[in-house]
């Protein structure tokens, strides 16, 4: 698989990885050298916002499709049967600290990411126009 450039133009069963998304905040390869100064592009941070977004919303989904199928009832009413369905809901259905649980919490990050890359790429968006007002004030095109 190789690896896209822009979000969208993935093939089946591909995504936009890593490296796009590293490219979104002006990554280069290697450690910047001292003054050297990053180019935030707000437009691609927002589309990372997209991806993210995306990608929760399928979570949320199979969560809510899923998650009611991982409570297992005993098999049989003894009590081997009953401790080992009790066992498997608390590790995976049931509690705070079950599997399903985490998925949420997940999840519930995954969603404040989005909005942190969101608020990012408004902030991003509006110090480049404060910029640019700024050396047009001074009759300085940027």
């Amino acid at each position: 698989m190789t690896e896209p450039t822009e979000p969208g133009t993935e093939g089946p069963g591909e995504h936009a990885g890593a490296g796009w998304l590293a490219s979104a905040f002006g990554a280069a390869t290697g450690a910047p050298a001292a003054g050297v100064r990053l180019k935030i592009e707000p437009d691609r941070v927002f589309a990372a916002a997209k991806i993210v977004s995306a990608q929760a919303d399928t979570l949320s989904a199979a969560l809510a499709q899923h998650g009611p199928t991982l409570q297992i009832e005993a098999p049989s009413r003894n009590e081997v049967c009953r401790n080992a369905a009790d066992a498997w809901n608390a590790a995976v259905a049931d509690g705070e600290e079950s599997q399903f649980a985490r998925a949420e919490t997940y999840l519930q990050g995954l969603y404040r990411l989005t909005e942190q890359l969101r608020d990012a790429a408004d902030r991003y968006r509006l110090a480049d126009e404060e910029s640019a007002a700024a050396f047009e004030d001074r009759g300085v095109e940027p």
